[in-house]
């Protein structure tokens, strides 16, 4: 937005910077793509159980797959569907 305003001034209002309202770590994305496995479940397994309490979001037909290879590594993590 800064660029915006800098290039048009006076196009769009100015509001203060957002800061976020919760602190901790952000959020990333771990892509895999069909015929494009960048991530394997070993590694997958690996980051759950070092990071307890993430969440992973898989569209819908791939959870009880994801969660049955998983197995104890998601114990303290959701898996969760998307539509």
């Amino acid at each position: 937005m800064k660029i915006l305003h800098e290039a048009f001034p006076g196009a769009a209002n100015k509001l203060p910077d957002d800061e976020g309202l919760f602190k901790g770590p952000r959020p990333c994305i771990l892509s895999c793509r069909k015929n494009e496995m960048n991530l394997d479940i070993q590694t997958l397994q690996e980051i759950l159980t070092k990071n307890p309490g993430l969440v992973v979001l898989t569209p819908d037909n791939n959870v009880e797959l994801l969660k049955s290879k998983l197995g104890d590594s998601r114990k303290n993590s959701m898996i969760l569907g998307i539509w």
